[in-house]
């Protein structure tokens, strides 16, 4: 048997802060760490950029940086899909667009040139072997 570790992290945009600040001590934080004490380990992570957006926002840079070493390893490889969380099947075509541009173009502003996702989460289209155009 082939396992895949595969995991899709999102919180809200309008996230209270100390919300979210519990979120990444109990949860982001030690998922992270694992990854980094165990090389041998690695994942498929989808993390949207209205989350990444929040981990600056409310200074949870060191998440975005440690995922990077991450990524730079090979631990993590990471996926695309619509910046707020849409559920895509229920929205215009147009949004559908905007949703994924958007999360596209903000995550390769924040992670420069080492997002490079080769994934597109939502069902639909994997199964059919492409995007909305």
């Amino acid at each position: 048997m082939i396992w895949g570790n595969f995991l899709h992290i999102y919180q809200p945009p309008d996230q209270k802060e100390d919300t979210l600040g519990q979120i990444v001590r109990e949860s982001y934080r030690p998922l992270i760490s694992i990854f980094k004490n165990n090389p041998q380990a690695k994942l498929t992570l989808n993390v949207t950029a209205c989350l990444n957006e929040q981990f600056i926002k409310y200074g949870y840079r060191d998440l975005i940086e440690n995922l990077k070493v991450l990524v730079r390893t090979g631990q993590v490889e990471l996926t695309d899909s619509p910046k707020y969380h849409a559920f895509l099947p229920l929205l215009p075509k147009e949004e559908i667009k905007r949703q994924i541009e958007l999360n596209h173009k903000t995550n390769k502003k924040i992670f420069g040139g080492i997002y490079q996702p080769k994934v597109f989460i939502c069902r639909k289209w994997l199964i059919q072997g492409e995007l909305p155009k």
